[in-house]
């Protein structure tokens, strides 16, 4: 044995090991980026504390039916809601008009996120905000029923 050289006993890694190492090495890297990019940040807390004051992580992440009743209890909302109750009371065709626009550019500006506002995206990632689906279907329902319910009402002919 020569005693010079201090790992004269042990042979270099092969190239394959090499790169098996370094994979292994940049796999775990990349799983703990991925895992710290998962969990909330202050940053984060603060965006859903902006849009979402009322919501608790604890409670997990904001479910269709979370936002399906956060956008029905804004007021504008329920402006609409006794203005669409008055509408159909009277029956009145205008009315039902007025109030199907105002469900329809409710639905556009208020219940579909704003997906290129940086906020509304990292509200998105982070779970404070849900999907607007079911109150999206809900209203589509209520304007379909006001427009039936109001209209007038023809008799049929005899032709």
């Amino acid at each position: 044995m020569n005693r010079n050289r201090p790992n004269a006993g042990t042979r270099a890694p092969a190239p394959q090991d090499r790169q098996r190492t370094a994979l292994t090495t940049a796999s775990t890297h990349s799983l703990l980026l991925a895992a710290l990019a998962v969990l909330p940040t202050p940053a984060l807390a603060e965006v859903c504390d902006k849009v979402r004051p009322l919501w608790d992580p604890a409670n997990g992440l904001a479910t269709v039916v979370d936002e399906a009743k956060h956008l029905a209890l804004s007021p504008l909302a329920m402006i609409l809601i006794a203005a669409t109750a008055i509408v159909v009371r009277l029956r009145s065709q205008w009315g039902g008009l007025a109030v199907v626009c105002g469900w329809s550019f409710f639905t556009y500006f208020v219940a579909l996120p704003n997906t290129s506002d940086p906020v509304q995206q990292l509200a998105l990632q982070e779970g404070c905000i849900g999907s607007p689906t079911l109150f999206i279907a809900v209203v589509a329902a209520i304007c379909t029923a006001t427009i039936l319910y109001t209209a007038p009402i023809q008799g049929r002919s005899n032709d």
